[in-house]
């Protein structure tokens, strides 16, 4: 049995894969922002448009997962902030990696349909979003690791499967709408300095 994607979707709404692991067709983009790969290491899954990615929930995909690593970087960093969580399943360790979230919620232990964090677009992403378009580039980058070993995330998920949010998408959560603006407010106020210099 396949665990449901790990994403809480609005009702309405469904997860689209937009590029699959092992995709070589960035392969030049990544090299032109510095980056030594040659296929894509995860999922790449959007929700709609970018307006209604941006904020989605990530959720706990099986019953019983321990907090394995929290990150929060800057703009230009390339996973932007990003949550590990693993669990044991039988003999294997599996580590799931979230990058790109607009915000992430940390605790020790989480249990299915959990949240642990929002969707966004922090990091490296296409297109890079602007004070004019701030959701641009919002997507989830889905990784994997079995034993250590980053594999195809799609070996363990079904995408056809995903968890239902409560929400009706006529509105979005607070703190992802506030992490949002933050990043508008904080471009603008980027680009004023550079016009006023």
């Amino acid at each position: 049995m396949k665990y449901p994607l790990p994403i809480s979707c609005p009702k309405g709404t469904k997860p689209f894969i937009t590029q699959y692991y092992g995709d070589a067709s960035n392969v030049a983009w990544y090299k032109e922002h510095g980056l030594n790969l040659t296929a894509h290491n995860g999922l790449d899954i959007i929700v709609g448009d970018s307006i209604q990615t941006y904020g989605t929930k990530l959720v706990c995909p099986v019953s019983n997962a321990e907090l394995s690593q929290t990150w929060f970087t800057n703009a230009m960093s390339t996973t932007g902030n990003g949550i590990q969580i693993g669990w044991n399943e039988g003999a294997d360790r599996y580590n799931l990696i979230l990058w790109h979230c607009s915000e992430i919620v940390t605790k020790n232990t989480y249990k299915e349909q959990d949240i642990v964090g929002y969707m966004g677009n922090s990091g490296l992403v296409k297109p890079a979003p602007t004070p004019q378009k701030p959701f641009d580039g919002s997507h989830l980058h889905l990784g994997l690791r079995k034993n250590n070993i980053l594999v195809d995330p799609l070996t363990i998920f079904d995408e056809t499967k995903w968890f239902i949010s409560e929400d009706t998408g006529q509105e979005k959560d607070l703190p992802p709408l506030f992490w949002a603006l933050d990043y508008a407010r904080k471009q603008i106020k980027k680009l004023f300095g550079l016009l006023s210099t």
